[in-house]
């Protein structure tokens, strides 16, 4: 089975999320939801639903913020 990559555009407004199989070439996503960012308190909330809707689970992830950065905080 190939690895499960989760992909993310964390603006302002929106969060978008994609899934891709790592093997894959080239890559495409085999889904992808865009939500309303103030609909939810953060994050792990909209990643646990969109990867349970898809019964999988991420190996890895990449997740593009917009905001500036103080060591490990984002602030928006």
């Amino acid at each position: 089975m190939s690895r499960c990559v989760l992909a993310g555009d964390i603006g302002g407004t929106h969060i978008r999320l994609a899934l891709f199989r790592a093997d894959d070439h080239p890559l495409r996503p085999f889904a992808r939801t865009t939500v309303y960012g103030a609909d939810h308190d953060g994050l792990t909330e909209p990643v646990r639903a969109f990867l349970a809707e898809h019964e999988v689970r991420a190996d890895v992830a990449c997740l593009g913020i917009a905001g500036t950065v103080d060591g490990r905080v984002v602030h928006g």
